[in-house]
């Protein structure tokens, strides 16, 4: 998410993407850390330029939860396999697969808003 907000700062497009294999400063909400094993995880940052009112923004994470949920469910083939826990998380049989945080900055033009995404494989 910090190499997607120096990108967004320097004038990167909405929708641009930054994946990794493995990350060593992970991030979750109310400063918890994000640990992840080489390998094991989808880990991605979104730089999104959403043409929504600055109050509307916290629902991107749910909508993303809800996008990575539908996802899995549709590449394993059972539907309702995965659940969103509101507001960022979502879970298989209870347990955490996903999370999601957001990060968003205001300007003259506009907001921005850092999705980060790690996704457990394994």
């Amino acid at each position: 998410m910090d190499e997607a907000a120096g990108w967004a700062q320097a004038g990167a497009s909405h929708g641009a993407l930054i994946t990794t294999d493995h990350q060593t400063g992970g991030r979750g909400r109310l400063g918890r850390n994000w640990i992840d094993a080489p390998g094991e995880s989808l880990l991605a940052s979104l730089i999104v330029r959403p043409d929504l009112p600055a109050e509307r923004l916290g629902l991107l994470p749910l909508a993303v939860g809800l996008a990575i949920a539908t996802a899995i469910g549709d590449l394993s083939g059972t539907p309702d396999i995965a659940r969103v826990k509101w507001p960022n998380d979502v879970l298989i049989d209870g347990r955490k697969v996903a999370g999601v945080l957001t990060e968003a900055t205001h300007g003259a033009d506009g907001s921005t808003v850092i999705v980060g995404m790690g996704i457990n494989v394994s």
